[in-house]
């Protein structure tokens, strides 16, 4: 799938183990800070992301503690893509309907486009 383009909280990550892998980190460890391990062999990270992504981290953040930031209006614009509604985005980030409307203001049309079937008629 096609991201919109990650806030600079979250580049280096992103660019380390891809957008799938952050987002799944952010999702379980968001706004929490964890330890980063020097390899990921034994990584209770592992389970949650994978251990290609474990290695990547451990590869570049090896002994450190890491604050994994929230990014909720980058998430958001992602579930908007992925089809989900204002307020099933709101119930999984958590977030306010207005909040998940300022994140996803001057991005997201506030209507989807509408997908017309050839040979469907015309209503109006």
């Amino acid at each position: 799938m096609n991201y919109p383009p990650p806030p600079p909280e979250i580049q280096t990550i992103v660019e380390l183990i891809g957008e799938e892998a952050a987002l799944a980190l952010m999702e379980r460890h968001g706004g929490a800070e964890i330890y980063i391990p020097l390899h990921a062999d034994g990584s209770r990270l592992v389970a949650d992301i994978g251990y290609a992504a474990t290695s990547a981290l451990a590869a570049y953040f090896g002994r450190e503690r890491l604050k994994v930031p929230l990014c909720k209006p980058w998430r958001a614009r992602i579930l908007w893509r992925q089809g989900l509604s204002r307020n099933a985005i709101a119930r999984k980030l958590l977030m306010s309907t207005s909040s998940v409307d300022r994140a996803l203001e001057d991005w997201a049309p506030k209507t989807r486009p509408v997908h017309i079937v050839p040979g469907q008629m015309d209503l109006f």
